[in-house]
């Protein structure tokens, strides 16, 4: 059951990445793209993987019956959303950090914007706000019928 809710978060998380990078995609020069787009590719993996560790680690929000459960699950998306947002970010940030190229405040800046890059991204395509409803829906129905029944 967790391995399913980290896989769906983390696909989450990497949609969420590439909808807010791509979005200005039009207004970029022409040879910008060979430059961003390994940036970019290393931003929709590292929100992958703080989606799916994020996704891993509150998995037990998910699944449970009734309209709770829903509401856990809600909560849990949240969660999962955010916190998932913090790590991805912290593992984007990394690899200038180690090689010295921002300095520690910066860094926990940038980090620290990753959950808004994922509000700004939902409030200028509100069709990304319908891919969060369906992922929490499919997070909750795959944890609900992968939870093993209690004794």
């Amino acid at each position: 059951m967790r391995l399913a809710v980290a896989a769906i978060w983390g696909a989450t998380l990497a949609f969420f990445a590439l909808a807010f990078a791509l979005q200005d995609r039009a207004s970029w020069p022409e040879d910008a793209a060979r430059v961003i787009g390994g940036d970019v590719a290393l931003f929709a993996a590292s929100q992958a993987l703080g989606g799916a560790v994020a996704g891993f680690l509150l998995a037990g929000l998910f699944g449970r019956g009734g309209p709770f459960g829903w509401l856990l699950s809600i909560l849990g998306a949240v969660l999962a959303l955010l916190l998932g947002a913090l790590a991805g970010g912290a593992v984007f940030g990394l690899r200038e950090l180690v090689a010295g190229g921002q300095d520690l405040v910066l860094g926990l800046i940038r980090v620290g914007m990753g959950p808004l890059g994922i509000i700004f991204a939902s409030a200028q395509a509100p069709l990304l706000a319908v891919a969060l409803v369906l992922a929490t829906a499919l997070a909750h129905l795959a944890a609900r019928r992968l939870r093993t029944p209690r004794a």
